[in-house]
Formats: structure tokens, C-alpha cells, sequence
């Protein structure tokens, strides 16, 4: 069964905090730590050769579907 979007928000949630903490990034507006995840993720994409780009595609087509 697929994740309901509560779930899937709430998922995102505690990826993000959970980012933070790790990164120790406390004072960060929303924007910006759903930025700076987002960033890690390019980095993380990058050091395992993945196509950040195209995982994003991917992605807004899943949600379209959604």
C-alpha cells in the first residue's frame, strides 16, 4: 500500500530534523533547511553517482501522479 500524504508530510518532517540535527543547523528559517537538505542530497547524489536532476524529474512525476 502506498504512504498517504499525511504520511509522506510527516515523513518529510523528521527527514528534515533529522538533517538539522545532524548538520547542527538550529537557526535556519524552513525554507532554509529544506534547502540545505536539499543540498546534502545533491552532495550525497554526487559522491554515489546518482543523477540528482533526474531523480528531482522523477520525483515531480510521482507527485503529479499522486
Amino acid at each position: 500500500m502506498k504512504p498517504t500524504h499525511d504520511q509522506r508530510i510527516n515523513a518529510a518532517a523528521r527527514a528534515i530534523d533529522s538533517h538539522g540535527d545532524g548538520v547542527r543547523s538550529f537557526d535556519m528559517t524552513d525554507e532554509q533547511r529544506v534547502t540545505d537538505l536539499l543540498t546534502s542530497l545533491r552532495h550525497h547524489c554526487q559522491s554515489n553517482d546518482l543523477d540528482f536532476t533526474g531523480l528531482v524529474r522523477a520525483s515531480n512525476t510521482q507527485f503529479q501522479h499522486e
